[in-house]
């Protein structure tokens, strides 16, 4: 089988043609920038511990494909296990497997030295909502993958609303065969389902709210929430 085509090193100032994401010398730049930044020897020995090294063997296992890359249309194999919120800030989540995001090397260059605050807000927002909020709304087009991104950020007990699923559930069909002489009282689960969460906000309940809604502001004041568009 034919070896594929050499490209351009990903770093933005290096000319040299690689068959990998970087050249062997931007890679090892990268590699020793990044260490040097763990200078706590307790996070550098979890780093090197058996317990990680399993879970982030099983994370990789669950998908391949970078998951940033994958949203911006391309597959591009799975190369760091990354913590949305980092070890050094919440040390009690370092072996959380939904604090984890499957990145290539590139996006995780990105995350760390030099995010442009437009294409990699959506990683920066799940950290802020994993530490502030406990209702997220996940807006966007049907077909964009907001029910996967739920699955894969959230936490077991966590309340989802989804009318897609709702629809499901009281029809027992496809999830997009609607009947349409059932879209009130489908509504009328969604409100309500709402309305009782909206009573619970004090009992500390995580939700996700997903919605193809183009105006959301509202259901945002109701809950406080952190608002994600996919």
């Amino acid at each position: 089988m034919p070896r594929k085509s050499p490209k351009i090193c990903n770093t933005e100032e290096c000319r040299k043609l690689t068959y990998d994401t970087y050249c062997d010398k931007c890679r090892k730049d990268t590699h020793r920038e990044y260490k040097e930044q763990r200078i706590d020897k307790k996070e550098q020995a979890f780093y090197s511990s058996i317990s990680w090294i399993k879970l982030r063997n099983r994370k990789k296992r669950l998908n391949p494909l970078c998951k940033v890359c994958l949203e911006e249309g391309r597959l591009t194999p799975v190369e760091i296990v990354h913590h949305l919120i980092e070890v050094k800030e919440d040390w009690s989540k370092r072996l959380s497997i939904d604090n984890l995001q499957l990145v290539c090397k590139a996006h995780h260059h990105k995350i760390h030295f030099g995010v442009d605050g437009t294409k990699y807000t959506k990683i920066k927002k799940v950290r802020e909502h994993m530490r502030e909020s406990n209702v997220t709304i996940v807006n966007g087009a049907i077909g964009s993958g907001k029910t996967t991104y739920v699955k894969e950020h959230m936490e077991h007990g966590d309340l989802i609303l989804d009318v897609d699923y709702l629809w499901m559930a009281v029809t027992v069909v496809d999830m997009y065969d609607k009947p349409q002489h059932l879209t009130d009282i489908v509504l009328a689960m969604r409100n309500e389902a709402c309305r009782v969460l909206q009573s619970k906000m004090d009992k500390d309940i995580r939700a996700w709210i997903i919605t193809t809604a183009k105006d959301v502001e509202e259901l945002k004041r109701m809950f406080n929430a952190t608002l994600l568009k996919i």
